[in-house]
């Protein structure tokens, strides 16, 4: 994955670069009224030494990139699903005087912000790691 953007500061062997953030439309925000691109700061690996006003372009892998979204968005609802059908299943199996259903959507809730907060832990984590890096590659002018 590469973006392009501007060194606002150096500290060592890293860089802040602002770049535009990307949209659901593409960039082209006048077509649907929607949304304003924005900018956003980032930390990156300044191997190329880059000084403060440059333009530069930014890689991450993209194996990467898509291990974290997988993360993000579907083990989420992959633990939602599963939380559900058992909680549902248990209860209908034990014959518990409980609403099987009502039953399965709380747990399964619960068990979703639970795999929320947990994400969390780990996004901090891997914040202080290298495998989500960005790196600057090249100047560009």
């Amino acid at each position: 994955m590469e973006q392009i953007g501007k060194i606002v500061s150096t500290n060592g062997n890293m860089a802040e670069v602002q770049i535009q953030r990307a949209t659901a439309c593409g960039g082209d925000c006048g077509k649907c009224s929607g949304c304003a691109p924005t900018a956003m700061k980032i930390n990156a690996r300044n191997e190329v030494h880059a000084q403060i006003g440059q333009m530069v372009r930014l890689a991450s892998s993209t194996r990467n990139i898509l291990a974290a979204a997988f993360i993000v968005y579907i083990v989420p609802i992959i633990i939602l699903i599963t939380t559900y059908i058992a909680t549902y299943s248990y209860i209908i199996s034990s014959n518990l005087p409980v609403n099987a259903q009502t039953a399965g959507i709380v747990t399964a809730i619960c068990s979703l912000v639970l795999s929320f907060l947990v994400l969390r832990i780990i996004d901090k984590r891997l914040q202080k790691g290298s495998k989500l890096e960005l790196t600057i590659t090249s100047v560009i002018n």
